[in-house]
């Protein structure tokens, strides 16, 4: 699958639009809140300008101990997939009520100064290029890929990759019956409990609510955690869901890398490379293990790999980066 990225376009050919969110149901969003997308504009056939504010006191996004303050990079990727999703509907001519199911996605962050939060919102802007994958018999669309350039103000600031599976509503359904033999449940059908109860300075956190691991073990160099989040975290489960949503997948890794180091509050994420497998079944229990990282290096990397009922559902790698700073 090739992605066209026809002629160069260094900044958008008009400004973007940073006054107001779209229409949440264009990023499959309840809360308007959880809507960081501002604006859209279509430059070609195959490609996309999107404009997202970064916000300066979100409770997820924002909840972060390290003394360098930067916009946090898994937010990045939420407002690649955002724009990704936005886009598709509003230009690409994806229907209404498509399931998008996430196979891998790539990000890199390529200048962490032009990430530092300073005294207002960011202003990122996302260029997006879009392929898709129809099928030779009967013309229906069932990948696409996106390739995505980020900038803030005037700096590139990283990359960002994604392929996705499209499903009508009913072929989603009866492939998730297939994987499981029932129905799956949804998250309005657990209690939500209480946040998991590992300090949440060890993963680099403050509020106890954010924290997706417990019962950390370490040996023989390797570092497990079983994931559990919790579902009154409304970042993570904006609405409900009938499996565990990848990006609480990517955070479950990100805390596993921190977890590792012997000073979480000292580095930051830079990359991420996820290949998602399978569902994460909310009804059995879900597991993740990687090696911990050799000494106390300044770009220490690790591979979380969560497993399931003996499967291996997902594979999430993690660079990280040493940074000194100031909050």
């Amino acid at each position: 699958m090739t992605v066209h990225a026809g002629e160069e376009v260094c900044f958008p050919p008009r400004e973007l639009d940073f006054s107001q969110n779209i229409d949440r149901r264009l990023v499959h969003r309840s809360a308007v809140s959880e809507v960081f997308i501002t604006d859209i504009l279509p430059v070609g056939e195959d490609r996309v300008w999107c404009a997202a504010q970064l916000p300066l006191t979100h409770s997820y996004y924002n909840d972060h101990l390290q003394r360098a303050r930067l916009f946090d990079p898994v937010l990045m990727v939420e407002c690649c997939r955002q724009a990704a999703i936005a886009g598709s509907h509003s230009h690409m001519e994806i229907p209404d009520g498509t399931t998008m199911i996430v196979d891998h996605f790539e990000y890199e962050a390529d200048w962490l100064p032009g990430t530092v939060i300073g005294r207002g919102p960011g202003e990122l802007r996302v260029d997006t290029v879009f392929s898709k994958e129809t099928s030779a018999r009967t013309g229906r669309l069932r990948r696409g890929r996106v390739a995505q350039r980020l900038y803030v103000d005037d700096s590139r600031v990283g990359l960002h990759t994604m392929r996705v599976s499209f499903l009508k509503g009913s072929q989603a359904a009866a492939l998730r019956h297939s994987q499981r033999g029932t129905p799956a449940p949804s998250t309005s059908q657990f209690r939500e409990g209480a946040p998991p109860p590992l300090t949440p300075e060890l993963v680099g956190r403050s509020n106890p609510a954010n924290v997706v691991l417990s019962q950390p073990f370490t040996e023989s160099g390797t570092v497990r955690a079983t994931v559990t989040p919790w579902l009154g975290n409304k970042a993570l489960f904006d609405h409900d869901y009938d499996h565990y949503p990848a990006m609480t997948l990517v955070e479950a890794a990100r805390q596993l890398a921190l977890l590792g180091t012997s000073e979480p509050s000292e580095y930051h994420p830079t990359a991420f490379a996820a290949e998602f497998l399978s569902y994460a079944e909310l009804d059995a229990p879900l597991t993740a293990r990687a090696e911990r990282p050799d000494g106390d290096t300044f770009e220490p990397s690790t591979t979380a790999v969560l497993e399931q009922s003996g499967r291996e559902v997902a594979r999430i790698s993690v660079a990280l980066r040493r940074m000194e700073g100031h909050r």
